[in-house]
């Protein structure tokens, strides 16, 4: 059976013995207002939390969770490596008269706040600090502006993060201050435009100056493969590669690079170009007419586009 505990100078309670086999868990929060009871009821699934999931360039370092009254320092932390980001998750307790607010000390690094949401009793707030270079044994200061309220910090080292992109702020049960770390990895920022170009801009990234380098880079290939294809037969002719477009397009998609974009590998994409070799060039020695060569083309891609769009729909 759960058990609760909570604290008369608090608006919080904690919930133990939970269970964690999915079942559905009940909760009535009830408080009297002008001599009237109210109250809601809530329902969830009980489980086992499942990790985060990994944001490509971006890996999760050290997590350390201290729990105090006051100003609370954590156990000494690290090591992390130049370059690393520091995020402190701190959530205390507070009057319901004043606001509450924290600030974050440590390690001789400049601690910057992300975002905060005090405009209930007690504060929750995210601040973060670059490692500009190695540091181990790392301690960390949570300092409350009213003191003798239960507080909890967590610290998490994060690697290939270049800092933080957007922050979201709510003041609600279901709600609580958030951010998103932004990478470095000019791959990642392309698959994260290819896969949902709104998320992608709404966490900082410049998805139309993507799209444009994207598109260059593209560009500069084809001139290249351009050059190639002249020094091959000699001379230049307009109609030279009509059926390129369709043939790179089929070898892409075959090589598992999805037309709904946000998947996909250049050693793909080459396995793909030779699978379209091989089978444009045994349908030639077969002898069959140009037509019917492009219709199997096509129905070859028809077949990989519906099978990226099963693939996709079984993930979901």
């Amino acid at each position: 059976s759960a058990g609760v505990t909570s604290s008369p100078s608090t608006l919080s309670a904690t919930v133990i013995n939970l269970p964690s086999d999915g079942s559905t868990v009940w909760a009535r929060l009830s408080s009297q207002i002008d001599g009237a009871w109210q109250f809601m009821d809530y329902s969830f699934q009980a489980m086992t939390a499942l990790p985060p999931p990994s944001v490509p360039g971006i890996t999760v370092g050290q997590v350390q969770t201290t729990n105090g009254r006051g100003a609370v320092t954590t156990e000494p932390f690290g090591p992390a490596a130049a370059g690393d980001i520091l995020v402190v998750l701190a959530a205390s307790s507070g009057p319901e008269t004043t606001r509450q607010t924290l600030a974050i000390t440590g390690g001789n690094l400049i601690w910057r706040r992300a975002i905060r949401a005090n405009l209930q009793a007690g504060s929750s707030e995210i601040w973060w600090a670059r490692a500009d270079a190695p540091v181990s044994g790392l301690t960390v200061t949570s300092t409350p502006s009213r003191a003798g309220f239960d507080q909890t910090v967590v610290v998490v080292s994060f690697k290939g993060a270049r800092g933080i992109g957007n922050t979201v702020q709510a003041n609600a049960v279901a709600e609580a201050p958030r951010i998103v770390l932004t990478t470095t990895r000019p791959g990642s920022v392309v698959y994260a435009v290819g896969n949902d170009p709104a998320a992608a801009r709404l966490v900082g990234i410049r998805t139309n100056r993507v799209l444009l380098s994207v598109y260059l880079v593209a560009g500069v290939i084809c001139a290249i493969a351009a050059w190639v294809f002249i020094g091959r037969i000699g001379s230049v002719a307009p109609q030279g590669l009509v059926d390129s477009n369709l043939d790179s397009i089929t070898a892409a998609v075959i090589g598992g690079v999805s037309l709904f974009g946000g998947r996909g590998s250049v050693f793909g994409a080459l396995i793909g170009a030779l699978t379209v070799g091989v089978f444009s060039n045994g349908l030639s020695l077969y002898g069959l007419d140009v037509l019917w060569k492009q219709l199997a083309i096509g129905l070859l891609i028809l077949g990989a586009v519906a099978l990226d769009h099963w693939i996709r729909r079984v993930k979901a």
